[in-house]
C-alpha cells in the first residue's frame, strides 16, 4: 500500500500516515559556466519558491526559499507571486537544462515539505484539499452504488460494495475515487432514505472493509431532481439531499463539506497529479470559473472525475465542462476523464467491450459505473485500478471482477482482460499494457 502523507497544517479528518518517508535536501549544482550558473540558479529559485507556495501571503524570502545570497529573485518578487500561471511555470522550467530542473526538484523535495516526497505542486484554486505526498501513483476507481428502486434501502447492494472495498484493500490500494450515485430516493429532502443509505450502508461498508482514503464525486442521485432526474441542478447546497451527501459522505472522507466540487493533488518523486471532481448537477458560473482555473495549473497528470459521461448532456455541467476537457486533451494536458452514470465499464473512444446503447466515449474518457446499480451491460460488478508504470510513466488501467451480474456469486477480483489499457500522461494511448 502506498504511503500517503500531508502537511501538518492539513485539516483532513484523518491523521497522516505514521511511516512518512523523507528525502534529504540536495544542494543546487552549478552550471557549466558563469552565465549558465546565474540563469540556472534563477530558474531553480523560481521553481523552488513557487513549488513551496512560499510566496502566498509573504513579502520576502523564507529560509527555505532563500537558496543563496546571489542576486536571484526572492519570494516577494512579482515573478514568484501566487498569480504565477501554469504557462509561466512551464516557461521557467523550459529555460532550465534537464539537470537543473532535477536539482530544483530535489531542492524543494527535502525537509521543507512534510513527507519529503518530491517537489510540492503549485497551489490549486479553492475549493481544494491539502496536497498529499505519495511514494507511488496508484489509485482505485468505481462508481454507481445504489438500489434499483427509489426508497428501497433494504435492497442496497451492500454485498457488492463490500466485495469492491475488500478487493481494493487486498490489492493495497490506498487512494480511491468514486464516480457518484451513492443512493436512491424519490424526493430531494434531507434526513430521508438517502441519509440512511449514506450513513448505514455506503460509509458503513467502507469502514468495515477499507482503510484507505476515498474521494467521492457527486452524481444525479445526490442532486436536486425529483426521482434523481439527470437534469436536476443544485445552485445552493446548504439544505436538502445534497447537504446530506456533503455531511454524510464528503465530510468524513475529505474533511470538507462546503462544496460538492473540489480538487486534490498528490506529488512524489514521480511528479504531480491533480484529481478534479466536477459536480455536473451542481453547475454554476463559479464552478465553471474554478474548473477552468484548476485545469490550467500545470501538473504531470490530470484526472477529471465527473458522474455523467460525455454522451449524456442532460446534466447542466456536462456540455460546458466537456468543452474544457476537449481543449486540454488537444493540448496534451489531460490524462484521463473518469465517468460513470451508465452502469457498465467502457473503454475510451467507443462502445467496447460490452456495448453501450447510449453512445461512445470520448478518446480520453473511460466509464466505470458497475459498482452495484443495475447493470446496463457487462457480466460483472467491479472496479478498476490505475497504476503508474515506472519505466515510461504511463498509466495502466485494469478492471477487476468483484461479483457476477447476479449480485451473489463472488469472482474474487479476477482481472478482466477485455478492460486493460494504458495512456501516457498527455492522454495519448500507450500500446504496452505490461506492468510493472
Amino acid at each position: 500500500m502506498a504511503t500517503i502523507s500531508a502537511p501538518r497544517s492539513s485539516r483532513d479528518s484523518r491523521p497522516p500516515a505514521d511511516d512518512r518517508l523523507s528525502k534529504p535536501m540536495t544542494r543546487l549544482s552549478s552550471g557549466r559556466n558563469g552565465a549558465m550558473k546565474k540563469r540556472s540558479h534563477r530558474v531553480r529559485t523560481i521553481l523552488a519558491c513557487c513549488a513551496l507556495a512560499a510566496c502566498s501571503g509573504s513579502t520576502g524570502a523564507t529560509d527555505g526559499a532563500r537558496l543563496s545570497p546571489d542576486a536571484a529573485p526572492r519570494c516577494g518578487d512579482p515573478i514568484c507571486s501566487p498569480a504565477m500561471t501554469a504557462v509561466d511555470a512551464a516557461s521557467a522550467s523550459d529555460s532550465a537544462s534537464a539537470p537543473d530542473a532535477a536539482n530544483a526538484s530535489d531542492a524543494v523535495g527535502g525537509a521543507q515539505i512534510e513527507g519529503g516526497l518530491g517537489a510540492a505542486p503549485l497551489p490549486l484554486p479553492s475549493p481544494t484539499l491539502t496536497a498529499m505526498s505519495v511514494d507511488r501513483l496508484v489509485f482505485g476507481a468505481f462508481g454507481d452504488v445504489r438500489p434499483a428502486n427509489p426508497n428501497d434501502t433494504a435492497s442496497y447492494p451492500d454485498a457488492i460494495l463490500s466485495a469492491i472495498f475488500a478487493g481494493l484493500q487486498t490489492q493495497g490500494v490506498s487512494i480511491t475515487i468514486d464516480g457518484g450515485d451513492h443512493c436512491f430516493q424519490s424526493t430531494t429532502s434531507a434526513g430521508s432514505y438517502c441519509h440512511d443509505q449514506f450513513v448505514n450502508h455506503f460509509m458503513s461498508d467502507m469502514r468495515a472493509h477499507y482503510t484507505g482514503r476515498l474521494f467521492p464525486t457527486m452524481g444525479n442521485h445526490e442532486g436536486c431532481g425529483t426521482y434523481a432526474a439527470t437534469a436536476g441542478n443544485c445552485t445552493t447546497w446548504s439544505a436538502g439531499l445534497v447537504n446530506d451527501y456533503l455531511v454524510d459522505i464528503v465530510q468524513p472522507t475529505t474533511g470538507q463539506s462546503s462544496s460538492p466540487y473540489y480538487s486534490t493533488v498528490f506529488y512524489g518523486p514521480w511528479g504531480t497529479a491533480k484529481f478534479v471532481h466536477v459536480a455536473a448537477n451542481a453547475w454554476t458560473a463559479a464552478q465553471s470559473t474554478w474548473l477552468g482555473s484548476t485545469l490550467n495549473v500545470a501538473t504531470t497528470y490530470t484526472f477529471v472525475i465527473r458522474h455523467e459521461p460525455s454522451n449524456d448532456v442532460r446534466a447542466p455541467g456536462v456540455t460546458p465542462s466537456e468543452s474544457m476537457l476537449a481543449a486540454h486533451f488537444s493540448a496534451g494536458t489531460l490524462t484521463l476523464s473518469i465517468t460513470g452514470h451508465t452502469h457498465l465499464i467502457q473503454l475510451p473512444g467507443g462502445t467496447q467491450p460490452y456495448g453501450d446503447m447510449y453512445g461512445a466515449t470520448k478518446p480520453y474518457e473511460v466509464i466505470i459505473g458497475n459498482a452495484g446499480a443495475p447493470l446496463n451491460a457487462g457480466p460483472y460488478y467491479g472496479y478498476a485500478v490505475l497504476r503508474r508504470r515506472n519505466g515510461d510513466g504511463a498509466i495502466v488501467v485494469q478492471a477487476y471482477e468483484a461479483m457476477a451480474s447476479d449480485g451473489v456469486t463472488p469472482l474474487h477480483d479476477a482481472p478482466d482482460p477485455s478492460v486493460l489499457f494504458a495512456v501516457n500522461a498527455n492522454g495519448a494511448p500507450n500500446p504496452s499494457t505490461s506492468f510493472p
